[in-house]
């Protein structure tokens, strides 16, 4: 006790006196002082808390030093003493430079009488003293004097208001801020304000305001805003030049398929993207820009920061001042080096099959270079013009192409003679008097040591029509829209069309007021209507993400079909971004659709090419033979290795001889099936399955296909079949494993159930579904009847699904009563891989009672 100061003992002996009579148990904290051995007085803090100790109360006591805190508190005190006097000082002077204020009053009126911008006066404490005018605000002058500034501004500025004001007063500097107001007429007007200080004697004592309407400047600035972000987020490239080929403007995607940053390439020369070779293209287009105004759809060559070359589709506009001046050179470019590729190997793919131009998807024609006349089509040929086969045998090329006479027709024939290969196009009459497109590619060919012209045709004249209005039309649209081969749109948050670029008409041949008011159902394909609300599902659920986990530039692409106005249905690729305000918020989204149905086509056509190639290579594995008239004409290595025959003895056997290597089982149903066939009757089955007998009398089973086909100019049976014997043991060891299996689960005393990588449970015992309900087809979401027993069950489904095998206890509700499970959760792994999750539910309802009591 000696070590407490003086005037402090009392009270700490009183505190401990209380405790120790009234046995308080609650926690007492106070502060006081104490002299060191040096005679320095700290400050302590004291927690007690009465306790028992060796039989008697005592009390146990917590000392922290507050030495320091208290110093700081006491000049504290004595700072705002201080300041108290610096500011009475202060506000004298204040009152003095506002009364010299007053005096120049008339003589600042009559400067901003006339004065277009609304010019007030504040004391120091942001108060109206004085406005030139407020006939615009039908407010009288006594509803302004005296006023707050902020009872004037919306309170959404408050904050950066008085920032502004704080700033200059602590500077003395010029400043200014933002705001807007609304007139009696509800419109909302805009303003900059520049603030000054008044000063005197170095003091600001007041506030010079200059607010100037800046409503129309700040709907341009939106209105650029807009479609700067449209232009930066296309999904096509835009750039623009100088006379000087100096780059201004270059969007994300131009600047990304050259391999650099936009803000690399500001000022640069248009020879950064360009070879030597092809910046003499790049001139000449230039020059045709300054004589014609615009170019469309010129493919040039490009080279990226990397050196590799790349072609481009551009279209590009002379942007001119009010004088007719040209200032700027604008282009629009997409990247065609996947078309190109595809176009390449579909060129390959189809000399590859010449031979087998019966099946092309094109109109092919072989002609006699002798005569003229045609020797030879495919179906296409006459389907295309609406004549039969009989019909078209009859017909000579000039009977219906519209572009060439019979001397045309032989000149043209001569120079494919001399050229080897000539393409161009023409215009042919269908039967009934349409005029169609015709791109021809004609080849010259030597047949059995006789030269024939093949052409191969293809019908452009949607292709001829779509670019005839892509011409006719570009000149209409705006900048960031004349040169698009893209339907530009934006969406709100509700997903209603709020913009539709007039390239809209081109592609898919609505107005825009009209595809405006569209929504996905009136023209999209029934069965992606489905995918498009997965899709925009998916983007909601990402944007409600927080921080870093949400990537703010992120797109969505994504295919559809699509019906054009006229009924045709194209293939329509769209790219998704949001549009966001300037705190990286989602206020809408932005949309670019092309129509890629030729780009399909080509693929389709290239795919089903390289799968006529693929099913001659594989069926070289199989067991192929070709019946007719009941014998074997011919087969494969492969079908004598499958029964144990050797290829001599095949084709040695009498008519109906192969019945003897087909089951009994089999039997009538597979001779049936080929009598069929080599008749080319109806009602086939191309596919089963049969047992059939090895020389050896081994029983196997295979796969068996077969369909009619001309062979000698007869029907006949064309069969290929493989060994199927493992697969049909594999398959019933799997039933029976699969019924152990199902035996040992249902077995099971207690819950049990499966859930796949989606998260949807796919196998549930009888004790599940007692418990839980039907869980099939169903997630944990649907299941848990609450928060915290979905957190558990996903963190724990997360866990295992990356490897981990996890066992705890949980209470669920089941059914209204409270039960302890014991949950244990594993991986089921097929192939190193996890496929699926497992679990178990065991009660230990009573074993919890138990250990409670």
């Amino acid at each position: 006790m000696k070590s407490i100061y003086p005037e402090d003992l009392p009270l700490v002996m009183e505190n401990m006196q209380v405790k120790l009579e009234e046995n308080r148990e609650a926690i007492t904290r106070y502060t006081f002082r104490i002299l060191t051995k040096s005679k320095k007085i700290k400050w302590l803090e004291i927690i007690s808390k009465t306790i028992s100790y060796q039989g008697d109360l005592a009390i146990l006591s917590t000392l922290i030093d507050i030495t320091e805190k208290k110093e700081a508190e006491i000049k504290l005190r004595e700072s705002e003493e201080n300041l108290k006097k610096l500011n009475e000082a202060l506000e004298q002077k204040v009152l003095d430079r506002t009364e010299d204020l007053k005096k120049s009053e008339e003589k600042w009126r009559s400067m901003a009488k006339n004065s277009p911008d609304f010019l007030l006066t504040l004391d120091r404490d942001e108060r109206i003293i004085d406005i030139n005018k407020i006939e615009l605000l039908s407010l009288k002058m006594k509803d302004v004097i005296d006023k707050p500034v902020y009872d004037f501004i919306p309170e959404k500025y408050h904050e950066s208001v008085k920032y502004c004001f704080k700033r200059i007063f602590k500077s003395g500097q010029n400043d200014r801020y933002y705001s807007d107001f609304v007139y009696d007429d509800a419109t909302i007007h805009y303003f900059e304000n520049r603030v000054g200080p008044i000063l005197k004697e170095g003091t600001v004592v007041g506030f010079s305001v200059s607010s100037t309407d800046i409503t129309e400047r700040k709907k341009a600035e939106e209105e650029l805003k807009k479609f700067k972000s449209i232009s930066d987020n296309a999904n096509y490239g835009i750039g623009i030049s100088d006379n000087e080929r100096k780059l201004v403007y270059a969007n994300n995607y131009f600047a990304s398929i050259h391999g650099y940053k936009t803000d690399e390439l500001m000022g640069k020369d248009l020879s950064i993207f360009h070879n030597d070779k092809q910046i003499e293209r790049v001139m000449k287009l230039k020059q045709k820009l300054l004589e014609e105004g615009s170019y469309n759809a010129e493919e040039v060559g490009h080279t990226r920061k990397n050196g590799t070359i790349f072609p481009m589709l551009m279209n590009g506009i002379i942007i001119n001042d009010g004088k007719g001046k040209p200032l700027f050179m604008a282009t629009t470019a997409i990247d065609i080096t996947e078309i190109k590729e595809a176009e390449k190997k579909l060129k390959n793919s189809e000399e590859k099959y010449r031979s087998l131009f019966d099946h092309a998807p094109d109109s092919i024609i072989l002609i006699d270079t002798k005569t003229g006349d045609i020797a030879d089509f495919n179906d296409r040929m006459n389907e295309t013009l609406g004549y039969t086969r009989e019909e078209f045998k009859n017909l000579k090329i000039p009977d219906f192409d519209l572009m060439e006479n019979s001397e045309q027709y032989q000149l043209h024939i001569e120079e494919v003679i001399r050229e080897g290969t000539v393409i161009f196009e023409t215009k042919y009459l269908t039967k009934n008097g349409e005029i169609r497109d015709i791109l021809v590619n004609a080849n010259l060919l030597k047949i059995s040591g006789k030269d024939y012209i093949q052409s191969i045709l293809r019908d452009i004249t949607d292709r001829k029509k779509i670019e005839r209005k892509l011409r006719e039309s570009e000149q209409k649209y705006r900048l960031i829209t004349i040169n698009s081969q893209d339907i530009v749109y934006t969406l709100d948050m509700n997903l209603n069309n709020t913009y539709i670029s007039q390239s809209v008409y081109n592609v898919l041949g609505y107005d825009v007021d009209e595809a405006i008011l569209m929504n996905p159902r009136d023209n999209t394909q029934r069965d992606d209507l489905e995918k498009i609300s997965r899709i925009y599902k998916e983007e909601f659920k990402l944007e409600q993400k927080k921080g870093l986990e949400k990537d703010l530039n992120r797109k969505k692409m994504y295919v559809i079909r699509e019906k054009h106005k006229d009924g045709r249905i194209l293939t329509m690729e769209h790219t998704i971004s949001w549009l966001r305000d300037e705190d990286g918020s989602a206020v809408g989204i932005l949309g670019v659709a092309r129509d890629v149905t030729e780009k399909k086509m080509t693929e389709i056509l290239l795919k089903e090419s390289e799968e006529k190639f693929r099913n001659i290579a594989d069926q070289s594995l199989m067991a192929i033979c070709i019946v007719q008239d009941d014998v074997i004409k011919y087969a494969n290595q492969r079908m004598a290795d499958i029964n144990g025959y050797s290829l001599e003895e095949i084709m040695n056997w009498q008519p109906k001889e192969f019945n003897k290597i087909i089951s009994s089982e089999s039997l009538d149903f597979a001779s049936e099936q080929a009598k069929k066939k080599q008749l080319g009757l109806p009602g086939v089955i191309t596919q089963y399955q049969l047992q059939i007998i090895k020389k050896s009398g081994e029983k196997i089973w295979i796969e068996n296909f077969s369909k009619t086909i001309n062979f000698n100019g007869r029907p006949a049976d064309l069969v290929t079949c493989f060994d199927i014997t493992d697969k049909k043991k594999a398959e019933q060891k799997l039933k029976e494993s699969e019924a152990k299996l199902s035996t040992a689960i249902e077995s099971l005393p207690f819950p049990f159930f499966m859930i796949d990588e989606s998260g949807r449970y796919i196998m549930q015992n009888t004790n599940a579904k007692k418990t839980w309900g039907n869980l099939i087809g169903k997630t944990p979401k649907d299941i848990a009847k609450d928060g915290e027993t979905l957190s558990l069950w996903l963190s724990n489904n997360l866990r295992v699904f990356s490897g981990e095998t996890i066992a705890n206890e949980a209470e669920y509700d089941i059914n209204g009563e409270s039960r302890y499970f014991y949950d244990i959760v594993a991986p089921v792994y097929v192939d190193d891989e996890i496929q699926n999750i497992i679990g178990v539910n065991i009660d230990i309802t009573e074993r919890k009672k138990a250990e409670q009591k």
